[in-house]
């Protein structure tokens, strides 16, 4: 096809709204920020070093919410784009009555069949198979807010930018967001524009360049749509959850499913800008947390903990929840974490990728200390005295002065992983402990896969004795109130309940239940909350009957 044939079929297919290029909110009444400060605690701050930033005015209990708060602008990007809901993200699937039917949908562009949801619960673009871009709702509201607000009424006659870069269609939606409101750029977000080097500045405007053609966009316009990417580069949130339990095993159940231990997912939905979150610092220690899921105070009201209805948690929903063991001192910025831990990743790593990513070098109290004990990596126990723990290539352990011999060490950590790749983990176990002190992620991740095989098994007491100690790992490494120890906790408790040890599984469910609320997943994951209160009540029952 020649240049003037494409100038002319694009040109056919602009409308007047794209001379504008802005978005009429669905609710007139819409802020620019759907925002929710839940107390007045939190009073925001400015200076030239942090920039805007949020403290704690008054002390802050630990776990307590904080911010709730919708996106600016989002993106969908999950795989399976029949499955859940393009703008709200909520699954569809789990609303299907017991007489919807899965039918084949014919994605010719791609040369692929994609089963599609037969059901009045799935509603398509109005322009139905005139629309390319596979969008499909739980709702004729979502299905209209995506198209006015979320800019799909400017891309739907375009299916040739289907395949474009995810963040340039997202620069693009938050280019006609914007001017709805009156700015050029997202509203009060930093861009680090002036960190990123020519070369690539000059990469990333290229990007734009099939855009600029199919809507005839001026340099004006180009240069805002590259300031935008940038923000987004910068700011924006990966939008996850876990898959329902509902979602996974059906609402007809009378044991509490196995597979919890196997491959409770997680879930990447899109991502999404959000104003008033996204001017949080980072910390590599952060005192708060981030999660995505929870309903507000209305849809509580209305819908309850319903998650089988298409008004259950909502993902897209960010809630920032303070997790200091103690409470926030007066004075004490709020920080998130951006990705690195100083739990998970050492110092360098921390500060390369944060550089990379975000264009800043941290400054936060655990990249500031260049004297702290490389813990991650000092994950090798001395041979000689078995006490002293030591990183790769250590001269000499600091305990009993030995030179160890790594070549050796080396020989035993790869016949371990090739031993894993074939499934034997019992033994790789073994190995690791030759090598690896008894606090090595390595370690407990091996515990995990060994409980896995023993749980196919179906039995699940002999499980629960790998989990245990998994556990232990994960909270010696990451603390005991953190995400990841949660999620091993959960995993225990259902161990407990399958095997029935009454006693043991009810005092862990108890202790499962303190952490989620700690942490706040009794919001974001109402759930595993249910789970846990079905287990006390039955391991309750089971125990009153075995003293009896």
């Amino acid at each position: 096809m020649s240049s003037i044939e494409i100038f002319n079929n694009s040109h056919r297919k602009l409308t007047p709204a794209h001379i504008t290029f802005t978005a009429a909110p669905y609710n007139a009444k819409l802020q620019v920020s759907s925002t929710t400060w839940l107390n007045d605690k939190i009073a925001k701050k400015i200076d030239d070093q942090k920039g805007i930033h949020y403290v704690a005015e008054q002390p802050v209990k630990s776990g307590e919410t904080l911010l709730n708060e919708e996106p600016f602008i989002r993106h969908f990007e999950h795989a399976d784009r029949f499955k859940y809901c393009s703008y709200c993200f909520r699954s569809i699937s789990i609303c299907l009555s017991p007489n919807d039917d899965i039918v084949a949908y014919d994605d010719s562009a791609n040369n692929s069949s994609i089963e599609k949801t037969d059901s009045d619960s799935l509603i398509e673009c109005r322009r139905g198979k005139d629309c390319s871009w596979m969008h499909s709702y739980c709702s004729a509201e979502c299905e209209e807010r995506n198209w006015t607000e979320e800019g799909h009424s400017w891309l739907c006659r375009f299916p040739e930018l289907c395949d474009e870069d995810p963040t340039v269609l997202l620069a693009l939606t938050g280019y006609i967001k914007s001017r709805s409101f009156g700015y050029d750029t997202l509203p009060g977000l930093v861009s680090n524009r002036e960190a990123v080097n020519t070369e690539d500045l000059d990469n990333y405007r290229k990007s734009f360049m099939k855009l600029a053609a199919t809507f005839y966009l001026s340099e004006y316009v180009v240069n805002n749509l590259l300031t935008i990417y940038l923000q987004i580069k910068c700011n924006s949130f990966a939008i996850k959850g876990y898959s329902s339990i509902d979602e996974l095993y059906g609402k007809e159940r009378y044991m509490l499913p196995e597979t919890l231990v196997q491959n409770r997912d997680i879930i990447h939905y899109g991502r999404g800008i959000y104003l008033q979150a996204s001017r949080l610092n980072h910390s590599c220690k952060p005192n708060s947390l981030a999660s995505f899921g929870s309903m507000d105070e209305e849809e509580m009201n209305l819908y309850g903990s319903d998650r089988s209805s298409n008004h259950g948690s909502n993902p897209c929903r960010l809630t920032v929840h303070s997790v200091k063991g103690t409470s926030l001192s007066a004075g004490e910025e709020i920080t998130i974490s951006y990705g690195p831990l100083a739990t998970r990743q050492s110092r360098s790593e921390r500060l390369a990728k944060l550089r990379n990513d975000y264009y800043f070098d941290c400054q936060c109290t655990a990249c500031a200390d260049t004297q702290q004990d490389p813990f991650l990596d000092t994950i090798y126990l001395c041979p000689k005295c078995k006490e002293g723990k030591m990183y790769k290539n250590q001269a000499r352990c600091l305990q009993c002065g030995e030179k160890p011999d790594w070549a050796s060490i080396e020989k035993i950590e790869n016949d371990a992983y090739r031993l894993k790749s074939k499934g034997d983990f019992e033994t790789a176990l073994k190995l690791q402990k030759s090598i690896y002190h008894g606090d090595t992620l390595n370690v407990g991740e091996t515990l995990d896969k060994i409980a896995q095989q023993y749980c196919l098994q179906g039995q699940f007491g002999k499980a629960s004795q790998y989990v245990k100690q998994s556990l232990q790992i994960i909270q010696k490494v990451y603390g005991k109130t953190s995400i990841e120890a949660a999620e091993e906790m959960m995993k225990l408790a259902t161990l407990y309940y399958n095997s029935g040890q009454a006693n043991e599984g009810l005092k862990h469910a108890k202790a499962t239940l303190i952490v989620y609320r700690i942490l706040g997943l009794d919001k974001t994951q109402p759930g595993d909350i249910e789970e846990l209160k079905t287990m006390m009540t039955l391991l309750t029952l089971n125990a009153a009957a075995f003293r009896t």
